[in-house]
This record gives C-alpha cells, structure tokens and sequence, in this order.
C-alpha cells in the first residue's frame, strides 16, 4: 500500500497481517479520490475514515491535505497501527476513536464532508448503517460506501452512482 498523490506521495504504509482488515486496492483508492478531487477543495474538507482498519484510506485523505481526518475503528490493534503511523509521518491533523460504528452513531456530533465507510462485508447491517451516516454529512457532502459488487443500494437517499471493481464496488452518496 502507498499514498497515491499529495504531501505523503510515494510513501508505503506498512501492511501488518495481524490486523483484521482488508486495505482497499491502490485502484480502487485512485478512483475514488479521482472522484473527490473534482468535488471541492481538500483544505476544507472533514474527513471520516469508518473502519479505518489500517488508515490507508484516511491517510490517503491527510495526504491531499484534508483538514481533519477522524479514524473510527473496534479494534485495538487498527488503533495501535494507527496511531504509530500518526506520529511517525508527524501528522497532527487527525485523531483515532477507538469505538464501533453503534457506539460512534449514538455519541458523534460532527458534520463531515466525506464519509468513507468499509464496514466488514456481511457483518453489519448496511441498511441501518447507510441512512445513519448519511445524517453526518454537511450540505453537498460525500459519502463513500466500499460493499459486494452484488448488493445495490439505489433506493437510498441521496444515492448518486455505483463504481464496480471486481467483487468489490463503491456506492456514491451525496447529501443535496
């Protein structure tokens, strides 16, 4: 895994097999930041890394020069990766919420820009989780949804478009 574009460019994130995630594939990623970069201006941008797992999406987000990136995830290891990679790369524009999305829906009272949400596939309810994070989003923001290239989220407000990479896909949101 490595930083695409931006500050951080080049720069590999070390992968660690204990941690229980699966990074999003570096086309993938540059697809979906294609997609952001014609969006707004990342200076300004509030920035939401749902189980984070090993940060490459957020980092990716803190690269291109977001504002703040908030990383969410359960598991104390994705913590621990984290935030030595916080401090290694000296980025104090971020913070890590050791929560799960229930604990973080019934507690958070930020609005954000970009919602990138790569919950563990078959695992959480997606029709509860989509409609709940859609309400943390400002005016005119994003929200990324990484999911089954078999599951179709249509129906669900502010659904804009579906990106198909393999067995993987990314449903787009956008709050108008």
């Amino acid at each position: 895994m490595k930083i695409l574009s931006g500050k951080f460019k080049g720069k590999s994130i070390p992968f660690d097999n204990n941690l229980p995630s699966k990074p999003t594939k570096n086309i993938a990623k540059e697809a979906i930041f294609n997609y952001l970069n014609s969006e707004g201006n990342w200076s300004d941008i509030i920035f939401l890394d749902l189980f984070a797992g090993t940060g490459n999406i957020g980092l990716e987000a803190i690269s291109r020069g977001s504002k703040w990136v908030y990383f969410v995830d359960n598991s104390k290891k994705c913590q621990k990766f984290i935030q030595q990679i916080l401090k290694d790369w000296n980025i104090e524009n971020a913070n890590f919420l050791l929560q799960d999305y229930q604990d973080f829906i019934k507690k958070n009272s930020v609005l954000f820009d970009v919602i990138f949400l790569d919950p563990p596939y078959q695992k959480v309810p997606l029709h509860i989780l989509i409609p709940s994070f859609y309400e943390f989003l400002k005016p005119n923001g994003i929200m990324i949804l990484e999911h089954l290239s078999s599951d179709s989220f249509h129906n669900f407000k502010g659904f804009q478009e579906k990106k198909v990479y393999g067995l993987s896909a990314f449903s787009i949101f956008k709050k108008i």
